[in-house]
């Protein structure tokens, strides 16, 4: 069965309900945290199935596919409950005899009674994260682990569960994730993902991270839901499956916020209205929000204090625009509205200082056998060139010194594609900036100096990739 594209229809904000002006501060707020390094990717808002806002900070755009990390969770999610609608396996099945290869007398009390739904609801009864178990040693090494609480009773948000659940649907359907949801929910719906747009973890797809999507990917399998899973007629989801994802199944937190307002079967549940969201690391949000008919989308890079921006700006920016019925025509901020979408889409360059000269050209690294070999500084028009070459693989990339962001896209040693994006000034021979390959690893900071032996450059950042070996420091010396 070919693609069925989904084009949602375009419409004035007011024609649905929603005051441009209020969209109009959510833009112009996430342009001044742009400043800041407050990352903002994409905002997308879809209101009675009509697109009314799609918004791209430059240089990402519709046909970018980001990292969602944990928003794949939720891709998982969909199709264990396709697999439940069609009786492969049900909630109350316990896991342990999914896997005959773990021996049963190795695996404690506790983690021979755990069941689908605890681990689904992130509550199989684990005191740590168990993801790296999993990556080690699969299936053998998570139940290796202690399982001190009852299965069921504690919230611990946990990888290793979801990677768990995904090799689970692998085996009681006899195919990989993509393959099962590519038939059944992507080629209906229009998702274009691709199979090599998935990770694999000890074979299988991740099951709690790994995937790249373009933000109308995610946007609508978030419609689906929207929908309570019908699509032209067909039911494509179970109802009963949106129905339970969409309520609390655990406590979390007080409540007060809504990393802490309870979460569902692989779905992060919000503090406004009756909204539940697909959520990744960063600020990868889709919020549902069924009694208003919406879907509030955002992509961003957001790390530490700014990590939950774009829930503030969906729940104090977004839902005040609101209202039940259809507002009258606002020419004048739909007119500010489309021009500020232009301006983020197409910024304007700024003077800048160009590399000096004592950063050009090829440096080795000084410590034998680090990761990080070389680098390469180079200048291009209006930024930098680097390049560097991890453990024999090089990446290319180039940074943006006018404030203007550019994107560069790069394969990893083992094949995968990314896309990373960097900006940065110099500072005499001190170069400040942003490459942003995954939200947690912002920062980047290279340091010339002169000694008796020449020229040294230092680089410094928290950048963890999952190709390197996240040293926080690293020392050049010129080649």
């Amino acid at each position: 069965m070919g693609m069925i594209p989904m084009q949602f229809e375009r419409s004035a904000p007011e024609a649905q309900g929603i005051d441009s002006a209020w969209l109009v501060r959510a833009l112009e707020a996430a342009q001044t945290g742009a400043r800041r390094g407050v990352e903002i990717h994409d905002f997308l808002l879809l209101r009675h199935g009509k697109l009314v806002c799609e918004a791209y900070f430059a240089p990402y755009g519709p046909e970018v596919k980001h990292a969602i990390y944990s928003q794949t969770k939720s891709f998982m999610a969909t199709a264990l409950g396709l697999a439940v609608g069609e009786g492969r396996l049900t909630l109350e099945d316990r896991v342990l005899p999914y896997f005959p290869e773990v021996n049963p007398d190795g695996v404690c009390e506790n983690g021979r009674k755990m069941r689908v739904r605890d681990l689904l609801a992130m509550a199989s009864g684990h005191d740590q994260d168990t993801m790296d178990a999993f990556r080690q040693g699969g299936p053998e090494a998570y139940f290796a682990l202690p399982v001190p609480y009852e299965p069921g009773t504690h919230f611990l948000y946990n990888t290793g569960n979801s990677n768990m659940l995904g090799l689970l649907v692998e085996r009681v359907t006899g195919q990989s994730l993509y393959a099962y949801l590519k038939a059944r929910v992507f080629d209906k719906i229009g998702i274009a993902i691709e199979d090599g747009d998935w990770d694999r973890v000890r074979g299988a797809c991740s099951g709690g991270f790994g995937l790249h999507a373009t933000a109308m990917d995610v946007l609508r399998l978030a419609n689906l839901y929207l929908l309570r899973g019908r699509w032209q007629g067909e039911q494509i989801l179970p109802e009963e499956w949106v129905d339970l994802v969409s309520k609390k199944k655990i406590d979390n937190g007080d409540g007060t916020d809504s990393w802490g307002a309870g979460y569902s079967y692989q779905f992060w549940m919000c503090d406004y209205a009756d909204a539940y969201r697909i959520d990744g690391a960063g600020g990868q949000q889709a919020a549902i929000v069924p009694s208003e008919d919406m879907v509030i989308l955002f992509n961003s890079a957001l790390h530490g204090e700014v990590s939950d921006y774009a829930q503030v700006l969906a729940r104090f920016f977004v839902l005040p625009g609101v209202h039940k019925d259809p507002l009258p025509e606002n020419p004048a901020a739909l007119a500010r509205l489309n021009a500020l979408r232009e301006e983020i889409a197409q910024p304007q360059p700024r003077a800048f200082v160009p590399v000096p000269e004592a950063a050009l050209g090829a440096w080795r690294a000084a410590e034998e056998g680090a990761a990080w070999s070389e680098i390469e500084i180079r200048r291009t028009p209006g930024g930098m060139g680097l390049s560097l070459v991890l453990r024999g693989a090089r990446i290319d990339l180039e940074l943006g010194l006018d404030g203007v962001r550019r994107l560069s896209r790069w394969h990893d040693p083992e094949g995968r594609a990314y896309a990373s994006c960097g900006w940065g000034q110099w500072s005499g021979n001190r170069f400040f900036g942003r490459v942003t390959f995954f939200p947690d690893i912002p920062t980047l900071t290279l340091d010339i100096e002169r000694t008796p032996q020449g020229l040294t450059a230092w680089i410094q950042t928290n950048w963890v990739p999952p190709i390197g070996e996240g040293r926080p420091q690293k020392f050049w010396r010129q080649a």
